[in-house]
This record gives C-alpha cells, sequence and structure tokens, in this order.
C-alpha cells in the first residue's frame, strides 16, 4: 500500500458514551517516513484491511459500562475483537522476522478499542502488544468472511480450561447453547471428558447432546439448582463446573455439587447475567471477585476462578489446526452489512443468537 503522508485516515465504529450511540466517522493513524522518503507504518506494527468481525456479547457489556464517571476516563472507544482481513501494510521489524508478508490473509483477535476496534475499515495491529497481536494466517476450510467467527470463542474455550485435567473428568457446561458453549463442549469431548452435561434451553439441547453432552438441563424451566443436584444424587459430584454465562444459583449447594476435597468452578462471566450496569450488578461481581480471593487463599474446598484478561500462549495457533483438522465445528447464526451494525448489536443483545453474527465491513 502507497500512503503520501504521514497520516492514514479510514472509517470505523467508535463511541464516547452508552447514550450517545455507536457512530461511523473518521479515524487516523500516525506513519512512519523511511530513509527513501516514503511512509509506512512503524516497525512492530501491521495494518489490516478488515474484510469481516464478529459481534460478541462482550461488546455489548463494554458499550452499557460507559456511563458517567467511567466514559469520562475512557473517552472514544471501538468496539469488536474478532476480524478477518489481510494485511496491507507491514512494519519493518515484522517482516524481517519473516512470518508474514503484505496480501496474507488473516484472522485473529484484537483487544486494541483506542482509537477503535475490529468494526472498522482497518485496524493497526502492534505486535509488541499481547493482547492485539494474536493473529495468524487464515484457515483453510472456511471463508474469509467466516473465518473471523472462531477466535474469541475458541480463546475463551482455551482460557477457560487452562490448567485443567480434563481426561475422565464429569463436567457440567453452564450456557451450552452459546457461541462459547459449543466449542467447550466439542473440545471437552476431544479431551476425553467422561460426561458432560450442560444447560440450554429446549430448542439447543439435541445440538448439544450431538456435540458431545451426555444430558441437558432447561434453564428455561426455572432454577437449575434442583435439577444439578438430582445428577449429583444419581451418581456423583462434578468434578468440574465451568461457566459461560453468569449466575449464582448453585453456590447454596456448591459443596454438594462438587467434591469434598477439590473441584473447579471456572466463569469468564461471574455471578452476574446482565449486560447493563447497575447497582446490584456490580455487587454481584465484586461478589465473584471477592470469591477468587478467597480461593487464592485456600479458604474455600474448591477452587473458583473468574478468568479474565490474557488467552493461553499459542492458542490461536492450536485453534486453527482444531478447525482445519474438522475437530472443531463453528456456527454462524447470521450476516449484517457493514452500515448495519446496530441492528447486528441488537440482534445480539435481545439474547436469542445461535451462533456468530458476522459484520461484513468488505462484501464478497
Amino acid at each position: 500500500m502507497n500512503f503520501k503522508s504521514d497520516k492514514f485516515t479510514y472509517k470505523a465504529y467508535t463511541y464516547t458514551s452508552s447514550t450517545s450511540g455507536v457512530k461511523l466517522g473518521d479515524i487516523s493513524i500516525k506513519l512512519e517516513k523511511q530513509s527513501d522518503g516514503s511512509y509506512n507504518v512503524p516497525a512492530d506494527k501491521v495494518l489490516i484491511k478488515v474484510h469481516a468481525a464478529a459481534l460478541n456479547l462482550f461488546d455489548v457489556k463494554l458499550y452499557n459500562l460507559a456511563v458517567w464517571p467511567i466514559h469520562y476516563f475512557t473517552g472514544k472507544r471501538g468496539l469488536g475483537e474478532d476480524y478477518s482481513g489481510k494485511i496491507v501494510a507491514i512494519g519493518s521489524k515484522v517482516k524481517s522476522a519473516g512470518k508474514f508478508k503484505v496480501g496474507d490473509l488473516v484472522q485473529g483477535f484484537f483487544v486494541g478499542f483506542v482509537p477503535n476496534g475490529t468494526f472498522s475499515e482497518y485496524i493497526l495491529v502492534d505486535t509488541s502488544v499481547k493482547t492485539e497481536g494474536e493473529f495468524t494466517h487464515v484457515v483453510k476450510n472456511l471463508s474469509l468472511t467466516d473465518a473471523c467467527s472462531w477466535p474469541e470463542v475458541y480463546g475463551t474455550v482455551n482460557r477457560i480450561t487452562a490448567g485443567l485435567d480434563l481426561k475422565d473428568k464429569k463436567i457440567l457446561v453452564l450456557g451450552g447453547g452459546s457461541s462459547i458453549g459449543r466449542y467447550l463442549i466439542q473440545y471437552l469431548k476431544l479431551e476425553g471428558a467422561r460426561e458432560i452435561y450442560a444447560t440450554a434451553s429446549s430448542r439447543s439441547a439435541a445440538l448439544a447432546k450431538e456435540l458431545g453432552a451426555k444430558g441437558t438441563i432447561d434453564y428455561t424451566k426455572g432454577s437449575i439448582l434442583n435439577p444439578v443436584l438430582e445428577l449429583v444424587h444419581k451418581s456423583e459430584p462434578f468434578d468440574i463446573i465451568l461457566d459461560c454465562v453468569g449466575g449464582n444459583e448453585l453456590f447454596p449447594k456448591i459443596t454438594d455439587i462438587l467434591p469434598k476435597s477439590g473441584g473447579h468452578y471456572n466463569t469468564v462471566v461471574g455471578d452476574s447475567t446482565a449486560t447493563k450496569l447497575s447497582i446490584s450488578k456490580i455487587r454481584l461481581h465484586l461478589g465473584s471477585v471477592r470469591r477468587a480471593k478467597s480461593s487464592d487463599n485456600n479458604k474455600l474446598p474448591y477452587s473458583y476462578k473468574f478468568l479474565l484478561g490474557h488467552f493461553e500462549p499459542g492458542w490461536i495457533e492450536r485453534g486453527k489446526q482444531l478447525i482445519e483438522e474438522g475437530k472443531l465445528k463453528p456456527f454462524i447464526d447470521r450476516y449484517y452489512k457493514f452500515s448495519e451494525l446496530e441492528k447486528g448489536l441488537a440482534y445480539l443483545e435481545a439474547g436469542k443468537v445461535s451462533g456468530k453474527i458476522i459484520l461484513k465491513v468488505e462484501e464478497d
């Protein structure tokens, strides 16, 4: 890509607060003058033209958190983490490493947000920053559009299971019908889990079983506590609980559900299932943090982890391999045009999603 000056401008969706709305506008990035007088991205950076981006519930939660006084400190931010696209410019240090070149098709996970996320015509990826530099060549068995559908969900599966011995374990998945839950059930089966049970609505139950769940609990019929206890009383406690959706229904009887000593409860959501901020929801999240701290200090009879932050090293290459080998099946619900982002976010927040929602930044 030939740049004429030290500034490159493109369109991206950003917001300043949850009341101002998500707006499409101009974003400019700074380029560096080279020894030959041309301009290029900095040495550690890669400019990617975004072809498609996947919507995640985290996008909605992050947007809804932008209330006063939080938005006063965060300023203008973007949305979107998953993407697929083409490298159009590459810094000298990245080029010399030899793994990527201009023209390569890639997919990845980008938590930039400033000045923009992946709901954007371009993203400037800093390969020296772990949360930005996690991308790889596009998988061979998906279209470039669909390739954006898997990095965040597989990365979350990698995070929620990190350090756990899954082989021959009895495992409960909370949120088996969610995008993460679908990947998680498949992954647990691959890793040799003995029995997998999952919470799922009636419309997702058959799929959860097809993917590897031995049985399901319909969370739409009321509290899941008694059905979970029934599964325990019929045989034995669960070794591991993996929570993709949030909630705290099981904790009043958690020492009956998990083994008397040992057992693991890992969550990537915490106690709150809400997408909007309120005092009560903040208290629920603080409860999750306190429980995790108690676990770290060995004050609980089981291990509790509220997992936020980075994915495990090498996760994206491992995910690519599993998808290319057909061992993990991606699920896509629907597509929206770049101009239809607000419709996509509204559909996502409605809570009836069956797979990933993809924003087509470029039409195929």
